[in-house]
């Protein structure tokens, strides 16, 4: 097998893996919430804790990528992710759980930024590739709620679930120890420091700044959707349990189209049109109507005009920066997962202060203000030339 394509399968795979991951924890929350009796707070800090750990793990892998390799790195990942999966599997308390959703979501970071950094040694332009290869995230996150609702409603074990996902990883784990390609830099304290100098730059800050509200938005719906239908709407918690995956099927079809021409009509200007048109979408999923079709249409359509955000910032991050792109896409991915850190603890505070209805449609203003940096990196590309 070709390096190129034995790299595209492992991304694949890895992607589809992360996404079964993300969103198999809030499909079963409203299971999980009833089992342990926990209270809003404590689901935002489990949903938190996944988030702490991905933004600590995104900074140590640009130095892991650039030390040790991306293949010790991701290999390193899978470990870490396996390694938390099962200590899922044998949680009974809301501590457990959220220690090892921190241990995974580490695991996650170290895949997610280590498999996107050897990308330039294949293609020159990279916003197709990175949103094919999040569309498999998507594929993932689609299919995760689906068997969590069958295993839900044939009363089996939610633990089941996280079996599968753990014997899933012996798939990239093989393609990444077959693989003979990868990113290695031992460089000098000079050159290191060179390594940072997108640091500089302004448009660096203001997509990382972009990528930290969306990811609040996107989570704010992927997390609390289940949630809040079981709760607020009063779906039952097999329909609930699908929205997650509803919003990831939009994510899907949305990564897809943006594939083909995200790099024809330009990143920037691609994200501009998508976040106009997404404004009034991402407001009726937060603000849906008492019913259940409605809610499960805009749920799907705001998850196509979530879509091309996280990869196509992160394609900006890596077609702009020369040296150290390990580095940039570490930080990028860091400040991201604030977002999600944030997120959780925010949604989770406001909804036990104010009601579940007030905090899931805290998200909405998060994307608009998303729309908002968007426009201001377009100015900067303008103006600036950076």
């Amino acid at each position: 097998m070709k390096e190129y394509s034995k790299y595209k399968l492992s991304g694949y795979s890895v992607f589809f893996l992360l996404g079964m991951l993300l969103t198999a924890l809030p499909a079963l929350m409203p299971v999980i919430k009833e089992e342990l009796r926990l209270s809003y707070d404590s689901l935002g800090f489990i949903f938190s804790s996944g988030s702490v750990g991905f933004f600590i793990g995104s900074f140590f892998a640009g130095f892991s990528i650039e030390k040790f390799g991306a293949k010790k790195n991701n290999l390193t990942g899978l470990f870490l992710t396996l390694a938390g999966v099962i200590g899922v599997i044998f949680s009974e308390n809301a501590l457990a759980l959220s220690t090892s959703n921190f241990i995974y979501s580490f695991g996650t970071a170290l895949l997610e930024i280590g498999v996107p950094s050897i990308a330039k040694k294949f293609v020159s332009k990279t916003g197709g590739v990175m949103n094919l290869m999040h569309s498999l995230f998507a594929l993932g996150a689609v299919f995760s709620p689906v068997v969590v609702s069958l295993l839900i409603s044939s009363g089996i074990s939610w633990k089941v679930f996280y079996i599968i996902i753990a014997v899933s990883t012996a798939i990239p784990a093989l393609l990444f120890s077959s693989s003979g390609t990868d990113f290695h830099s031992l460089k000098t304290q000079k050159d290191i420091n060179g390594s940072f100098g997108f640091l500089k730059l302004p448009i660096f800050w203001m997509v990382c700044a972009t990528v930290l509200c969306y990811v609040f938005s996107e989570l704010g719906v992927n997390s609390w959707a289940s949630t809040f239908a079981t709760d607020h709407m009063k779906f039952s918690p097999g329909n609930s349990s699908l929205l997650p995956s509803v919003f990831w099927a939009g994510l899907f079809v949305g990564r897809l189209f943006s594939s083909k021409f995200v790099d024809r009509t330009g990143q920037i200007k691609w994200l501009m049109l998508i976040s106009a048109v997404g404004l009034p979408i991402v407001f009726f999923a937060q603000k849906p109507i008492q019913n259940y079709l409605f809610m499960l249409v805009f749920v799907f359509l705001s998850g196509t005009v979530h879509a091309s955000f996280y990869p196509t910032l992160q394609s900006i991050i890596m077609d702009r920066v020369k040296n150290g792109v390990g580095f940039a896409i570490s930080v990028f991915s860091a400040i991201g997962s604030l977002g999600g850190v944030f997120g959780g603890l925010f949604i989770g505070r406001i909804s036990d202060i104010y009601g579940i209805s007030t905090g899931y449609f805290s998200a909405f203003f998060f994307f608009a203000m998303t729309f908002v940096l968007v426009y201001v990196i377009y100015y900067l590309f303008k103006f600036r030339k950076e």
